[in-house]
This record gives structure tokens, sequence and C-alpha cells, in this order.
């Protein structure tokens, strides 16, 4: 049979146009400058950025400057630390401040402050002291393993968490720390502990209502790293 001799001719078949693509010459400015983190090679994204011309930055998982859920977490840990490693070593500065008046009030009239050295001891700092009467100090300093131990657990968080080796110590370095090496060295010549304490007690009655310790010593690890900056650059 002559199909074209039937009456209501079959229509031709519809043909579906394909959709028009987009040109790069059309995305806007905002759009073009979009950036894409992947963590591993895409073909799909490498073709967008070729046909769409979108900025495809490709991260590594393990970059340092990534603050993933579990360096966040171990932020809030070290922050923890330091805060209660702060309370403890401020306490025992007060009752070491009250024996050595008792026992000897000369070197407890003078301003001194005291650090701790890569081996562990306890290091006197004063202007106001003869270095008879420092070497003095520091034998007391170092006779208070108590006093010892506390400096001492505070420098390894320092380490723990501004070490070029630390997971998030881009986040000191955007604050104060940038271009300093904080290690064993760098934290004898630093960190300060009465200064410390007293900088951050200081800072905290100037912004807050009263002065209390433990609020004072709710962000230690941004004191110390105040601390650390004013006394190395």
């Amino acid at each position: 049979m002559d199909i074209s001799s039937v009456s209501g001719q079959l229509a031709p078949p519809k043909i579906q146009k394909p959709a028009q693509q987009t040109k790069p010459s059309e995305i806007s400015e905002e759009a073009r400058s979009v950036k894409v983190s992947i963590s591993e090679e895409s073909q799909f994204l490498a073709e967008a950025e070729k046909k769409l011309g979108i900025q495809v930055e490709k991260i590594n998982l393990d970059d340092p400057r990534l603050l993933t859920q579990e360096r966040l977490d171990a932020l809030g840990e070290q922050a923890n630390a330091g805060r209660n490693s702060l309370l403890k070593l401020d306490s025992k500065v007060e009752s070491f401040l009250e024996e050595l008046a008792n026992t000897n009030p000369d070197l407890a009239a003078k301003e001194f402050d005291f650090s701790i050295r890569a081996n562990g001891t306890l290091k006197a700092i004063s202007s106001d002291l003869s270095e008879k009467d420092r070497l003095k100090l520091e034998g007391i300093l170092n006779e208070d393993r108590e006093l010892q131990n506390l400096a001492s657990e505070l420098k390894e968080i320092t380490l723990s968490a501004m070490s070029k080796e630390a997971s998030a110590r881009h986040v000191y370095d955007n604050i104060d720390l940038e271009g300093i090496a904080i290690n064993e060295e760098t934290i004898e010549e630093g960190l300060h502990f009465r200064s410390l304490m007293d900088g951050m007690k200081s800072d905290y009655a100037r912004y807050g209502t009263e002065t209390n310790t433990k609020a004072a010593f709710s962000l230690p690890l941004f004191g110390i790293a105040k601390e650390l900056k004013g006394n190395l650059s």
C-alpha cells in the first residue's frame, strides 16, 4: 500500500535537539573564578575546567592547612590541656613565691622570671639580680621538682601545638607566629612563664568585668603565641 494515499498521513518523528552548550566566553567572571577543591584526579572536573573555564584546585587531604574535624578536635584537646596546665602552673608559682619570701626574702623582692631549657632544667631570668644571686635562684627553682615538671608539661603542649610539624600550626601563623620557628631552643628564649601568666590575666581583666584565672586562661595557646612573639621578634 502506498502510504501517501492513506488519510491522516503519519507525521515524521520528532528529533530532540541537543541542549545548547554554553561557551566559555558566555560565563560570567564571577563563575569563572570559582575554585573546586578535590582530593583526587577527576576526568570530569578536568573537562569542566577545559570547557567551562572553571579553575580547578587540587588539594591534598594530608595538607596540615586543612582544618578537618579530626584536627579541630585535636585543637580543642590541646587548648584544654594548655588551660589545665596553666592553671596548675599558676597555682604552683604562687606557692613557690610564698615559700621563697619566707626562706629568701631578698631574692623574692627582686624582679625575675624563668623559662625551661631543652634538657628540662629551669632557667632564671633577671636583670635585677647579680649573676651570683641569679644562679642561687636558679638552683632553688630546680630543687622544686613539681615546678620543673609543670613547666616541662606546658613546654610539651606548646611544641605539640606550634612546632613546624604540628597539624594546625598555620592557625598560629595567621595570628602571631608566622615565620617564627618553635622548637626547644626558641621556647627557652621565648616562653617566660611568669610573664605569660601575668599577661594573660592582664588581658582578661582589660576586656572582662573581673579577673578570673580560670577564664583568663581560656585561650591558652593564643596567649602562649603572644608571649613567644613578643620575646622572639
